[in-house]
């Protein structure tokens, strides 16, 4: 009763299934969920419903450039019907935030990959300049946007990982 929820493909999986399936990212342990499907939508809702009736704020949404803005448009409506106030934040790695991150409809934050080199290089090679230009070029392109900066996640490497000399960490 579930095969409509994922892409199915002729063919064998490389586990030896009697059917191959899109993969997410190409990672065959990871079948591609379809959220175009209402069952599949309906089945994330009552998750999230969940959740948030049990008290959590909101969701950081891994790999959320992979799911279509339209999605997250009604996940967010979703959330926001059962608690007024959740925060939704997205992991976007590249692209234009302009597209997933909004003050009504999708996502409410996401991840500043843009500005992560940026921050360490500051720290590691006091290298002002490149932060400021980047900076800038942020409120340039996202104006009021509010998005997550980070020094470190479980993607990229930690700043203590790249600060290699101990007088870069007291400056």
């Amino acid at each position: 009763p579930y095969k409509d929820w994922y892409f199915l493909r002729d063919g064998k999986s490389s586990y030896g299934d009697k059917f191959d399936y899109e993969a997410w990212s190409g990672y065959q342990v990871l079948p591609k969920l379809n959220v175009y499907h209402p069952d599949v939508r309906n089945h994330i809702f009552d998750v999230a419903r969940f959740w948030l009736e049990l008290g959590i704020d909101g969701w950081r949404l891994d790999c959320a450039a992979d799911i279509s803005p339209e999605f997250w448009n009604d996940f967010r409506r979703v959330c926001q019907e059962t608690r007024p106030g959740s925060v939704l934040i997205g992991e976007i790695i590249h692209g234009d935030y302009n597209s997933w991150v909004d003050d009504y409809h999708r996502l409410h934050s996401a991840t500043n990959y843009q500005l992560y080199k940026p921050l360490w290089s500051c720290l590691k090679d006091r290298n002002f300049f490149e932060l400021r230009h980047n900076i800038e070029r942020d409120e340039h392109l996202y104006g009021e946007k509010v998005l997550m900066n980070f020094i470190g996640n479980h993607d990229v490497d930690r700043v203590l990982s790249i600060l290699n000399d101990d007088r870069q960490l007291v400056r």
